[in-house]
């Protein structure tokens, strides 16, 4: 006899009554001992878990969440929710506003198109280590060695290499360090870096790429991808008059795109135990545009540092505020593993 076949699991949110710390990790710990996969966390305000419309219905019976939706919220129902609470459903209902749908259709139309096509711009080079970090760890390189990774950057060199160049560099670099992974990724840095770096990549020591290689690309870093992970995300508009901005329906939809990309690797993942535990912040600064040319675009590293500093200065996270550089950047990670880390240990103990 065929045993019956459970309903697929969707996505739903679930609406804290009482947000606190404790409510959000009593409810994640409840929502596992039944089995139901949580993929994002919303602060303390809100869960995106999978449940099958039974088990959702289990849920909304136990009369313990402000509510459980897998579709949107109607309005008079969103004006009666907390500033906080009203701004996670809002981003939940922008999933099925008709300029979200519209676009989730567009990116169906798309999908397993070559980026060759004509109708279709490259993506922008994407870089596994941050150019503050490697730079940084050139810094740090040289003052413990005393020797200097390489010759200094050409500022007077040629733009980025674009398309079929772009590959013939990435295959100097797999020549020059007989090494196909390592090619692969300083050439996505390099093309970060902006193209001063261009030549600077192709001359670095073979001992410092060993460094390199070791701090960013050890073998155990490729696991941690499981349980509970902090993810802050800073929405940055301009404060001036004639800057550039979002209107609300644009913020949502970016910051909708971002969730639902997360809660599809937490919803494939392998263990079922994936977790994004999201911050938003906006943040309005005052700062004059970037110039937007063949050097800048679609690469942006080279003025990235000009918006995003003052960005930072304007984030607040737990009570912590943020120095507008680098290193800001690095506090406010620090400080969201801090709290995931006491999240995680309280969960630990309260299973014990």
């Amino acid at each position: 006899m065929n045993e019956p076949t459970r309903e697929k699991r969707t996505a739903y949110l679930v609406l804290l009554t009482q947000p606190s710390a404790g409510v959000r990790i009593e409810t994640v710990r409840f929502l596992r001992e039944r089995g139901l996969p949580v993929l994002a966390q919303h602060g303390n305000i809100a869960l995106e878990a999978l449940a099958t419309p039974e088990e959702a219905e289990t849920l909304s019976e136990l009369g313990i969440f402000a509510a459980v939706l897998k579709s949107a919220m109607k309005q008079q129902h969103v004006e009666r929710l907390s500033d906080q609470q009203r701004r996670v459903v809002e981003l939940w209902n922008t999933r099925f506003s008709a300029g979200y749908v519209k676009g989730e259709q567009r990116a169906q139309e798309l999908r397993g198109r070559s980026w060759d096509d004509p109708k279709l711009d490259a993506p922008g080079p994407y870089s596994a280590v941050e150019p503050e970090e490697f730079l940084e760890f050139v810094r740090e390189y040289e003052d413990r060695t005393g020797e200097r990774v390489a010759t200094k950057a050409n500022e007077k060199s040629e733009g980025p290499p674009r398309g079929a160049e772009f590959g013939r560099f990435e295959r100097r670099l797999a020549d020059r360090y007989e090494d196909p992974s390592v090619a692969y990724h300083l050439a996505r840095l390099a093309a970060r870096l902006g193209s001063p770096y261009w030549e600077y990549v192709l001359d670095l020591s073979p001992e410092f790429i060993q460094a390199w290689w070791d701090r960013f690309f050890r073998e155990e870093d490729c696991w941690r991808m499981t349980g509970e992970q902090s993810v802050g995300i800073v929405v940055v508009e301009s404060s001036r008059r004639d800057g550039p901005t979002f209107s609300t329906a644009e913020r949502n939809e970016v910051c909708r795109e971002i969730v639902d990309g997360l809660n599809f690797l937490a919803a494939t993942h392998p263990g079922g135990d994936l977790s994004w535990v999201l911050d938003f912040q906006f943040a309005r600064i005052d700062v004059a545009d970037g110039e937007v040319s063949e050097e800048n675009c679609p690469s942006s590293g080279s003025i990235e540092a000009h918006w995003r500093d003052p960005a930072m200065g304007e984030v607040s996270y737990n009570g912590n505020s943020y120095s507008a550089n680098w290193a800001g950047v690095g506090a406010y990670r620090e400080h969201l593993d801090h709290v995931l880390e006491t999240t995680i240990r309280a969960i630990h103990e309260l299973s014990e």
